[in-house]
């Protein structure tokens, strides 16, 4: 599998979403409520039209993804895709213009990891296109990503601790110096810690999936980001995991502040009312 076919699919999969949003009045209509999210319509476009995409190609693989979970097409698989078909669904339902199609490749079928993805891509609701294959660095629409380091008084960093009962107090401490922002769509929100729009990414909840962030992490992994969990741990988990955190920057200073300020407070449990998005 090459960089640039996963960049189509990945393309297709939100084009169809796109076009499927400008033409149906019920776009957004929940198909299915789950434990912790729900299932809209555009989401299971998006999902037929990677598959339809894999059959074209004859292509024969085991896909992971949000909607449809573990599955295997054709017949003889010899890859995987872990595949987010509308991260930040809500934001797509209500017009907000912040959302992605995640896809991940990797070359086997059992026992994939996130260390195991080889190449990622990342299509933006505007169409821009976010890729990485390993060993080979990232790229913006087609040309070589280049991370901007302007001086920030403060760090600005996505902050994620909403939709749980306890916030941890390392992460309270944390956002007092720094600007916070939270869009509500992870992998596009790693995709600009990558670019230096953001500073970093911080998810404390334990409720992140593989198929969130393995094509951004590995965007961010090739313009040489740090990537850990929250207790500074490299991050690598099974591609169907769930209930993950992490922390992920650019700047090796600003981690390790984050990193010690979370520890510094990891035995203080403050609860705060919860918060849903």
């Amino acid at each position: 599998m090459e960089l640039e076919s996963v960049i189509v699919m990945a393309s297709g999969a939100m084009e169809s979403v796109l076009a499927f949003i400008r033409t149906t009045g019920d776009f957004s209509a929940i198909t299915k409520y789950k434990e912790r999210d729900v299932t809209r319509r555009f989401d299971l476009v998006a999902e037929q039209k990677l598959q339809d995409q894999l059959f074209e190609r004859g292509v024969s693989a085991r896909i992971v993804s949000e909607e449809r979970g573990d599955r295997i097409i054709g017949d003889d698989p010899s890859c995987t895709f872990v595949f987010d078909p509308i991260d930040g669904s809500s934001n797509a339902a209500i017009g907000f213009p912040y959302f992605c199609s995640s896809l991940a490749y990797a070359p086997k079928i059992d026992d994939v990891s996130l260390s195991d993805i080889s190449i990622g891509a990342v299509v933006t609701n505007s169409l821009d296109v976010y890729a990485a294959e390993r060993g080979q660095g990232a790229r913006l629409n087609g040309a070589p990503l280049v991370t901007r380091k302007a001086p920030r008084y403060k760090p600005v960093v996505a902050g994620y601790a909403y939709g749980v009962s306890h916030v941890p107090r390392g992460l309270i401490e944390f956002e007092k110096d720094a600007k916070v922002r939270i869009f509500g769509s992870i992998a596009y929100d790693i995709c600009q810690v990558a670019t230096g729009t953001l500073d970093a990414v911080i998810d404390t909840r334990d409720r992140l999936s593989s198929y969130d962030v393995a094509a951004a992490l590995l965007i961010l992994y090739e313009s040489n980001g740090i990537i850990t969990t929250g207790d500074g741990n490299l991050l690598d988990a099974p591609v169907t995991a769930s209930n993950l955190s992490l922390v992920c920057s650019i700047d090796r200073t600003l981690h390790d502040r984050i990193l010690e300020t979370l520890g510094q407070f990891s035995n203080d449990e403050t609860e705060t009312p919860n918060r849903t998005s």
